[in-house]
């Protein structure tokens, strides 16, 4: 299982943003240290008004990645794993893990579909 936790180290400690609730007990963990600095756009070649337009053509994503929804993929093994102990669910289990894109895409209808969301010419060297 992984599971990412964001937090602060200070003084020696390090304060986690959120308490995991699924973990029980004494556990390994790894812990990687970033790089607070700002980056610099403009050492990138992004002006303000390029930076206020991917901001804004990234806003739609943020709505959907910060949905509830999500959330099944902040877990996604230990969901699997509990729906597998239960023998009645280890089929559904089972077709949920091994779903094909065919599989999905027949599940999209008219409640769930969003529309297309324009991010914008490339900026970079990205082919559409």
């Amino acid at each position: 299982m992984l599971k990412s936790i964001e937090g602060i180290y200070r003084d020696g400690k390090i304060e986690l943003s959120e308490i995991p609730s699924d973990i029980d007990g004494e556990i390994r963990v790894i812990v990687t240290f970033l790089n607070s600095s700002p980056i610099n756009l403009q050492d990138r070649n992004i002006d303000q008004e390029q930076a206020a337009d991917l901001r804004a053509s990234l806003a739609t994503f943020a709505e959907d990645w910060d949905s509830p929804e999500m959330d099944n993929y902040n877990n996604y093994d230990a969901a699997y794993f509990e729906m597998a102990q239960d023998e009645e669910n280890e089929a559904e289990a089972l077709a949920w893990i091994e779903a094909t894109l065919e599989d999905m895409l027949a599940e999209v209808n008219q409640e769930n579909i969003h529309e297309e969301t324009d991010t914008g010419p490339a900026v970079g060297k990205e082919i559409w």
